[in-house]
């Protein structure tokens, strides 16, 4: 009796490619979030040359911090990579529809 033919066990070289890109896309997504996370820190100081008029009320800018600007364009990036490398990964073909 002759034996079936046997699969490679290792895979592909460009599977693991794709594989390490999804990896790192999902890192640099991470890092995105965890600079999203951390608070901005605090001013350790502060004026004391004159006395603020009574009526006049400090607002923080509504605009995020330079940390939370790259943090946002970290995970953009990242998601963007890793969908595209498991869009890659699930739609390649393995083999040509004629071998069998």
């Amino acid at each position: 009796m002759t034996e079936p033919s046997q699969q490679p066990t290792t895979p592909p070289g460009w599977f693991r490619l794709w594989s390490a890109v999804g990896i790192a896309g999902a890192v640099v997504a991470l890092i995105g979030m965890i600079a999203l996370l951390i608070p901005a820190p605090t001013a350790s100081f502060g004026w004391v040359a004159y006395q603020p008029l009574a009526e006049t009320v400090f607002l923080p800018s509504p605009l995020p911090t330079p940390t939370a600007i790259w943090g946002a364009l970290a995970i953009t990036v990242g998601l963007i990579v890793v969908a595209f490398s498991a869009g890659f990964l699930v739609g390649r073909r393995t083999g040509s529809a004629g071998s069998e």
